[in-house]
């Protein structure tokens, strides 16, 4: 069985291992990815959210709809694979 130690070793294993395939990603793949899994806000993010998070901060024609998000989502997914 588990004790938390290992628990968190795990955990930081695979923040690792996800921070190093971050690294193929461009940076707006790198912010969706980040904010659906959390790592930025320490929860998980809706496509909805993570377009509203995008918006605030980018000009109109970077503009980004939750299914745009969402296709970027799926493509960064590939890629670090």
């Amino acid at each position: 069985s588990h004790n938390a130690f290992e628990d968190e070793i795990e955990q930081e294993s695979l923040m690792d291992e996800i921070s190093r395939r971050l690294s193929v990603l461009t940076p707006r793949e790198q912010f969706i990815i980040r904010m659906k899994f959390g790592f930025i806000t320490g929860y998980e993010m809706d496509y909805k959210s993570i377009a509203e998070e995008w918006n605030k901060t980018h000009s109109e024609k970077e503009q980004l709809t939750q299914e745009r998000i969402r296709q970027i989502c799926v493509a960064a997914l590939k890629k670090m694979k």
